[in-house]
């Protein structure tokens, strides 16, 4: 079952970590910044804002752009998912939840269901699984890791607590998240093995990022409507949104140019979760939110998980 790490593999694998650890560092700005400013209208900027940007990258692509052509709907779709992951996101830290708690919650979701998913997609639709034993336990690892995370009190640990509505709605976040990610990685994988990694996320960025704006637009509605929120009344700090659209935009453009080096999305999963220990630092820093024997050790397990998935 899985693959077999030849040296050039192996390399391949390495080279995707090093530029998810990079782009790790652009997603902890996001992580910080959108618990600044936690509305939609603000992440809409952010995306508007994430388009324009990476746009002259595309003139890079050249002639390559007519690619897109054969990858659309996978682009809308994506966009789609990314832009109720957004919504989601933002309303989770609208109810005053802890950056540190919101956080590894939902990624443990999105490993969990990208190693779900990989299985099931891998047995039923291409008669084999793309990853390996190694790198499956480390993924199982990092969801542990995640999830002991929020703890603040061993003893006082009940399962029934994580049943409640941040919970649910971390889950739902989960979902479509992996689900964004994994027809980002089919449509990349999609522009033929000619072009770079590179050069296909120069391709991808930006009609992306105008997808997930797309994608938004509906929750600008339902705020309306639906909680009494008019988002363009709302105090909305645009250098907040300038800079997460930025972040958030470079670091997925590198993940984008990981994606190609990889099996599996679940290895990029894996690997963007090197964010989070970040995150909890950065929660301290700028927030003075405790640091406890739960986030050291789950930070400890992740990066365990996270080093049997990059060696798996």
């Amino acid at each position: 079952m899985g693959v077999i790490l030849t040296p050039i593999f192996l390399e391949y694998y390495m080279l995707a970590f090093f530029i998810v650890f990079c782009s790790c560092l652009f997603q902890s700005c996001w992580y910080v910044l959108i618990k600044s400013s936690s509305n939609t209208i603000t992440t809409l900027i952010a995306n508007v804002f994430g388009c324009l940007l990476y746009m002259p990258l595309m003139l890079l692509a050249g002639k390559d752009i007519y690619l897109l052509k054969n990858i659309w709907w996978l682009i809308i779709l994506s966009g789609l998912a990314n832009g109720v992951v957004f919504w989601l996101v933002a309303y989770i830290f609208r109810l005053g939840s802890d950056i540190s708690f919101i956080t590894p919650l939902r990624q443990g979701f999105v490993i969990l269901s990208s190693v779900i998913m990989s299985f099931l997609i891998g047995i039923f639709v291409h008669g084999k699984v793309n990853i390996t034993a190694l790198a499956t336990v480390g993924c199982f690892l990092i969801a542990l890791g995640c999830f002991i995370l929020p703890i603040l009190n061993f003893h006082e640990v009940k399962i029934k607590d994580y049943f409640n509505k941040i919970t649910a709605l971390c889950l739902l976040v989960g979902f479509f998240a992996w689900l964004s990610m994994y027809l980002d990685s089919y449509s990349l994988k999609s522009l033929g093995a000619g072009l770079s990694p590179f050069r296909k996320a120069c391709v991808f960025i930006s009609p992306f990022r105008l997808a997930t704006c797309v994608g938004i637009l509906p929750f600008l509605w339902f705020d309306k409507i639906k909680l009494g929120i008019d988002a363009f009344n709302e105090k909305v700090d645009y250098k907040f949104g300038l800079i997460i659209g930025f972040s958030i935009s470079l670091a997925y453009l590198l993940v984008c140019s990981a994606y190609s080096l990889v099996s599996d999305v679940s290895y990029i999963v894996a690997f963007r979760l090197m964010a989070l220990p970040m995150t909890i630092i950065a929660g301290f820093i700028f927030y003075k939110e405790k640091v406890y024997l739960g986030k050291i050790l789950g930070s400890i397990i992740i990066l365990i998980g996270i080093a049997m998935t990059a060696l798996g």
